[in-house]
């Protein structure tokens, strides 16, 4: 099995050698701002967040026990925090758009494909469908959003939502299911022009 290559620099951290942490921010950093700027939708916020994080992350580091892998530990502080920040924001909507322009920085998934060379028309209807699905992410539940972003966007596996989020395996599953089913009936009725809240 290979070596964690956070390791070292955990423990180097944990030790007290502060510039141990550096390269874990530069390693995790655009993972943990795609997290934030998908929670809460406005890039500031999110640069402000993934900050926090890091800070949090430094000074709890020597809690870290190695039970989870680095990534996985972070990723709980920044929902955490993330769903802090939300609340205090009175929960708004999130206001950027998935976008054909705009893929996730490392590695997750947008929530659409383009063909090589749309045409123009078929550019903007999928900008369209991109804005609605962003609009029906930011009105589920604040659980529901954060496993359909950690799934669908960040690309992470069923076994490490479940370790961030504190669930059980099936539960994460089954809400990720009805989130889907909820965001294809929000997208069906805002298609046809009758945008509903999502529940």
């Amino acid at each position: 099995m290979p070596e964690d290559p956070d390791r070292a620099w955990v423990r180097g951290a944990q030790a007290g050698d502060a510039e141990s942490f550096t390269p874990l921010i530069l390693r995790h950093q655009k993972r943990i701002y795609n997290l934030a700027l998908r929670m809460l939708g406005d890039a500031a916020e999110a640069e402000d967040l993934t900050q926090e994080v890091f800070v949090a992350a430094y000074e709890q580091i020597r809690q870290f026990r190695e039970e989870a892998a680095f990534p996985t530990w972070l990723h709980q502080i920044a929902v955490r925090r993330g769903l802090n920040r939300l609340r205090d924001l009175n929960r708004r909507p999130l206001k950027r758009a998935l976008s054909l322009d705009d893929p996730p920085q490392d590695g997750g998934r947008p929530l659409e494909v383009a063909d090589p060379a749309p045409s123009p028309e078929t550019l903007h209807e999928r900008r369209e469908m991109a804005a609605i699905l962003q609009e029906g992410l930011g009105r589920l539940p604040e659980e529901a959003r954060m496993i359909v972003i950690l799934r669908e966007v960040q690309g992470l596996a069923y076994e490490e939502i479940a370790a961030i989020l504190r669930m059980e395996l099936g539960t994460v599953k089954s809400r990720l299911h009805r989130a889907r089913l909820a965001l294809a009936d929000y997208c069906r009725s805002a298609m046809h022009g009758g945008r509903h809240v999502v529940r």
